[in-house]
């Protein structure tokens, strides 16, 4: 697991990316779900938050958007919703690559040894 994780970061961060891009709001939630289940086994507990809250900000979304009639929801809620994505994703990113990089070092360590 830990040797696949990195890969597995990398590509599921590139898909949110591209799912926040087009405003696939429900694609995003499974996807940052996933990511939170495969943090918390990494023991990324930090990483785990972020994917964990962008997916709470998300299920209020998908939600409103299931019940809303055409129309109902303002520019500003969706401005604001994409920014907090965008927020989140980043700080997604950052802990992403502080995961990736701690468990690239400990699995050099245990080949040399």
């Amino acid at each position: 697991m830990a040797e696949r994780f990195p890969l597995h970061f990398e590509r599921t961060l590139q898909q949110m990316r591209t799912s926040s891009r087009e405003r696939e709001w429900s694609n995003l939630m499974r996807r940052a779900h996933s990511l939170k289940c495969g943090a918390a086994m990494m023991g990324a507990m930090q990483l785990c938050g972020a994917a964990e809250a962008l997916e709470v900000a998300l299920r209020g979304a998908v939600q409103l958007q299931g019940a809303a009639q055409p129309g109902d929801s303002s520019t500003a809620e969706r401005k604001e919703l994409h920014d907090n994505v965008k927020a989140l994703l980043l700080v997604i990113a950052v802990e992403g690559q502080k995961v990736t990089k701690r468990l690239e070092e400990i699995i050099g360590y245990f080949r040399l040894t």
